[in-house]
């Protein structure tokens, strides 16, 4: 019986030692997997703000942000319709899903960068090869105009692509309350004879054809303002025009509202309807699908969309031109006025059949035809529509605010015409810049000063 019971105590012992040891051994284990676990945290952390700084960068001199986060947020304001408020609510996501440590830029603040990397986009154009200059002054806004030219050199016509606001260089901006053929000569002087002007490109307001007669430089008319002010003299006093536009706008009135409102007319501004014809025929081509559907179901004011018949004159002369003039300003708008272009687009014109089309036919061939004998020479663009571009754009971004489009929020304009890939260098160049200059309600008339100086 104590043999037995000394052989349990032995084993016991035994099996006490080996549970000691398995203890301790289990301690070291945890231990070095804690400090392994500590380690691989703090490398983790380092290569997290490694990346951060890598993608950010440091934060800009005077500035609470990274060069990379106002970079990001002035291709958003630049290249979306996006209001500064999307742009703060898109930034701050942004922020959130990377763990950037950053705080999100507030509206104001953006709209601080907007206004200053536009004061660091007016910058000198002293091109030495040949440009055009493209110059129109806008709509009255707040009782003033704004006044833009742009110069495109003419190497970028072998792209055989219509212009984009890359292709094309700010040379000046200003507002007045109005702008006569000698206030224009004035300001574009110095900048005149500092480039090798080819021609100017405009429509044919009285003060810029003036203006330029008094630079002394040749004027080529814009080819979509000819197109349209060539179809409002032959239609402007037409019976079926007239009858046309009456009964398209009494139809635009009784179907507001109703199962026909989708076919309701288009709506189109009077000083526009002449350059936005080829519209109205993509609504006629919409009620002649339906008549069918018109004829059984329609009530009431949604009948008289049956008198579409009544008008079949005047729509069959929008059938002839509207396609002649899509690619007379395709062509136009690409290729300028060049004896290939001339060529092709005379086979297109001499297509044109019935009384007025046939006219307007030789109307825009002899337009194309003496702006070339006028230049002696093939003329690389004869488009000005970016300059509209540029009015609309800024306009549609200063919609909330009409009564400041001629202060320093001007300076949103030459931000257009920035590369994406030149933006970068703009933000590096912010703390030169002063709050006081951006401020300023005359700070883009203060860059252009300093802009002629340094050319």
């Amino acid at each position: 019986m104590k043999t037995k019971s000394k052989k349990l105590k032995v084993k016991n012992k035994k099996l006490n030692r080996q549970a000691s040891k398995k203890r301790r051994s289990d301690k070291a284990k945890i231990k070095r997997l804690t400090r392994r676990v500590a380690t691989l945290k703090q490398e983790l952390e380092e290569e997290k703000s490694k990346n951060r700084l890598a993608f950010g960068g440091k934060k800009l001199k005077y500035h609470s942000y990274c060069s990379s986060i106002i970079t990001l947020v002035l291709i958003l304001y630049n290249e979306t319709s996006m209001s500064l408020r999307d742009v703060e609510s898109v930034i701050r996501v942004f922020i959130a899903h990377l763990q950037m440590e950053s705080n999100c830029p507030d509206h104001s603040t953006i709209d601080y960068w907007v206004k200053k990397a536009g004061m660091k986009a007016i910058k000198p154009f002293c091109e030495e090869e040949p440009c055009v200059l493209i110059y129109d002054e806008s709509i009255s806004f707040n009782g003033k105009r704004l006044f833009l030219v742009l110069a495109v050199p003419t190497s970028i016509s072998s792209k055989q692509k219509p212009l984009c606001f890359e292709d094309c260089h700010l040379v000046y901006l200003g507002a007045k309350k109005s702008w006569s053929a000698e206030v224009i000569q004035k300001e574009l002087d110095p900048i005149v004879a500092k480039l090798d002007v080819r021609y100017i490109l405009s429509d044919q307001g009285s003060n810029l054809i003036k203006a330029a007669e008094l630079l002394n430089i040749p004027q080529v008319f814009d080819i979509t303002h000819m197109v349209a002010g060539t179809l409002k003299n032959l239609y402007k006093n037409e019976e079926r025009y007239e009858k046309f536009i009456k009964w398209a706008g009494v139809l635009r009135k009784d179907l507001a509202c109703g199962a026909f409102s989708h076919l309701a007319p288009p709506k189109v501004r009077h000083q526009c309807r002449f350059h936005h014809l080829s519209e109205y025929l993509n609504w006629v081509d919409r009620v002649m699908e339906e008549q069918q559907n018109i004829t059984q179901n329609a009530k009431g004011a949604a009948r008289k969309l049956l008198k579409i018949k009544d008008h079949a004159s005047f729509i069959e002369d929008l059938r002839t031109l509207s396609p002649v003039i899509k690619e007379t300003l395709f062509v136009g708008r690409s290729e300028g006025i060049t004896r290939a272009s001339i060529a092709k687009l005379s086979k297109q014109l001499n297509t044109l059949n019935g009384d007025l089309p046939s006219q307007f036919g030789e109307k825009i061939h002899q337009y194309l035809v003496e702006m070339r004998r006028k230049m002696n020479d093939d003329i690389p663009f004869c488009c000005s529509a970016i300059i509209e571009s540029v009015f609309g754009k800024y306009k549609s971004m200063m919609s909330s605010h009409p009564q400041k489009m001629c202060t320093n929020h001007m300076l949103t304009i030459p931000l257009f015409f920035v590369k994406k890939s030149q933006i970068s260098k703009l933000v590096s160049e912010f703390p030169e810049a002063r709050v006081v200059e951006v401020k300023d309600s005359c700070a883009v008339e203060q860059a252009m000063k300093i802009c002629k100086n340094a050319a």
